[in-house]
């Protein structure tokens, strides 16, 4: 995969991890009792530490590796 699709791949999951913590006690969440590590609060770990792994990668495929765009 390229950096860009990693990138993309990173916007994704870290929106999806932002969002999923904003949804802890809510009034669903409260009802349902999805607020814990298997509700909400794990969703969010989870993705966030998927999109930290995707930036990761984002790096390890930059043209020079330096941090300077090659064009």
């Amino acid at each position: 995969m390229t950096a860009k699709q990693w990138f993309a791949l990173t916007s994704v999951f870290a929106f999806l991890s932002v969002g999923s913590f904003f949804q802890i006690n809510s009034y669903w969440s409260d009802k349902n009792h999805f607020n814990g590590v298997f509700g909400w609060l794990g969703i969010g770990i989870v993705s966030g530490l998927i999109a930290i792994y995707c930036l990761y990668k984002v790096t390890q495929n930059t043209s020079d590796g330096g941090g300077n765009s090659v064009q």
